[in-house]
């Protein structure tokens, strides 16, 4: 369970990072599509994963 944890963690840093720095002179919409999009997809991964282990602790 801790390393889903840790995996989603740099995430959540990262969602705060990118936008104000790498995106910050991005002026198109579709320049921080591809980068939500595909934090999403691997935030609902683990999330995924963090759920069936805990459905199988038991």
């Amino acid at each position: 369970m801790k390393k889903y944890f840790f995996g989603y963690f740099p995430l959540v840093i990262l969602a705060y990072l990118i936008p104000f720095t790498l995106l910050q002179k991005v002026h198109k919409f579709y320049g921080s599509f591809l980068f939500w999009i595909g934090y999403s997809l691997i935030a609902i991964y683990l999330m995924t994963k963090m759920m069936d282990h805990w459905k199988n602790e038991n």
